[in-house]
């Protein structure tokens, strides 16, 4: 419920800023204030065997004023339009000006199977977390959902969404992310053009998977056409439009995304990548330090705190971090291989080769990235093993991206006039 109704009004807050109150001791005017809010909606939610009873309230956040209230009740198959009800009044009673697109949706609810769309909630549950276990959990809920309801277009978006996110995080590879992705964005379209979430997938997919800046920029653009509060799309823009070298357009997108959604881990995170871009080391620094005391302790987050201290050279507060990821991960490779890298150019190559001893022969529980383990090998000096995990990482089309690039990272400069490795930068140059 809480999903439906921010994602049905305009200029709401989205769901994770606005759970992320759910169980805060805090008086709404200060809640109000930190979201820069002027109303709240309140609420709870009966469920008793197929009956689904609702209340909601509408208070001035500033004041603590109660507005209005009701109580709605429907069977369990009408949920769908109690939530397109409940919408609409709310945006009646606070004046709001829906777009022809929030019309539409608001009055024309689908009917979708209670247990197809329990599961899709689930999903979007877990996709929220932003984590190794909750993706995984998303990505069956997902299917689960289209299984239940194999025309349900949002469940299909979820699912690209889930594997796009799930190749951001380094969690499976190029490969395993994006085909999965594409065909479920696409299944989704083709259901029902008017999600947006659908179209922000195919984007990803686009720019990062075949090598298509243009469409990718075109999807992006009918998402936030669609939903113009969308806080995901403006922020995917807004990371685009950075390695695009648009810095500006960038900053706007990022500041409209953190706007929507102040307490996103994701835009208070990725944020600090587009400063970074911009040549604004210091403040993608403080804003990596904003971004750990409001949207959580997360270990992305630490990641890149990591990787702008190593920008500075200062080692020990990036061995910090990277040691802080791989905790937090539970030892997902993708930190290990950034730890050892860190201890590498700080001295500590001791260290460094138990690390990338534990990454090239210990069983991995999940995906190791063939990159990241090849710049370690190279950093301590073993070209042969650094080669050999480059191949890898463009057989999983992992030689450039926003976490390196083969044809300018430093850490192969020692290698580039060995054998073999013109051919991994042709390979690398190459579309997806």
């Amino acid at each position: 419920m809480t999903e439906e109704l921010t994602s049905g009004q305009s200029g709401s807050s989205p769901r994770s800023s606005a759970m992320h109150y759910k169980s805060a001791d805090k008086p709404l005017p200060q809640i109000a204030r930190e979201l820069n809010v002027d109303g709240i909606i309140e609420g709870s939610v009966q469920r008793s065997g197929n009956k689904v009873r609702v209340t909601a309230q509408l208070i001035h956040g500033p004041t603590d004023t109660h507005l209005w209230a009701e109580s709605y009740e429907r069977d369990l198959e009408d949920i769908l339009s109690l939530q397109d009800e409940v919408s609409r009044d709310v945006a009646n009673q606070v004046k709001l000006r829906l777009t022809p697109e929030e019309q539409a949706r608001l009055s024309s609810s689908a009917t979708v199977p209670p247990e197809a769309y329990e599961s899709y909630l689930q999903g979007r549950y877990y996709w929220n977390m932003r984590t190794e276990e909750g993706l995984n959990k998303s990505v069956a809920f997902f299917r689960d959902a289209i299984d239940k309801d194999p025309e349900y277009a949002r469940a299909y978006a979820g699912l690209g969404l889930s594997y796009v996110v799930m190749s951001g995080y380094n969690l499976i590879s190029k490969d395993q992310a994006f085909t999965p992705a594409k065909t479920a964005a696409l299944q989704a379209l083709e259901l029902d053009d008017g999600v947006a979430a659908a179209h922000l997938a195919m984007a990803v997919v686009y720019v990062e998977g075949d090598g298509n800046p243009g469409g990718g920029e075109e999807e992006l653009k009918r998402a936030i056409e669609l939903d113009p509060n969308y806080a995901s799309a403006h922020q995917m823009y807004g990371e685009c439009l950075s390695l695009w070298r648009r810095h500006a357009e960038a900053d706007a997108q990022m500041k409209r995304a953190l706007e929507l959604d102040p307490l996103s881990v994701a835009a208070n995170t990725w944020y600090s990548g587009v400063l970074h871009n911009a040549g604004r080391d210091d403040e993608a620094i403080a804003q990596l330090q904003k971004s750990l005391r409001v949207a959580g302790n997360v270990p992305i987050t630490h990641f890149w705190l990591g990787r702008r201290y190593l920008d500075k050279k200062m080692h020990r507060e990036s061995v910090d971090e990277f040691r802080t990821a791989v905790t937090l991960s539970r030892e997902q490779p993708f930190y290990v291989a950034w730890l050892g890298y860190a201890y590498a150019v700080s001295g500590q190559t001791d260290v460094a080769g138990k690390l990338l001893k534990q990454l090239t022969t210990s069983p991995a529980r999940s995906y190791v990235p063939a990159y990241e383990v090849a710049v370690l090998a190279a950093t301590l000096g073993h070209q042969d093993q650094a080669l050999q995990w480059l191949q890898r990482a463009c057989d999983d089309g992992a030689c450039s991206g926003r976490f390196g690039d083969v044809k300018t990272d430093p850490a192969f400069d020692s290698m580039r006039s060995e054998p073999g490795f013109a051919e991994v930068v042709h390979r690398a140059a190459q579309p997806q």
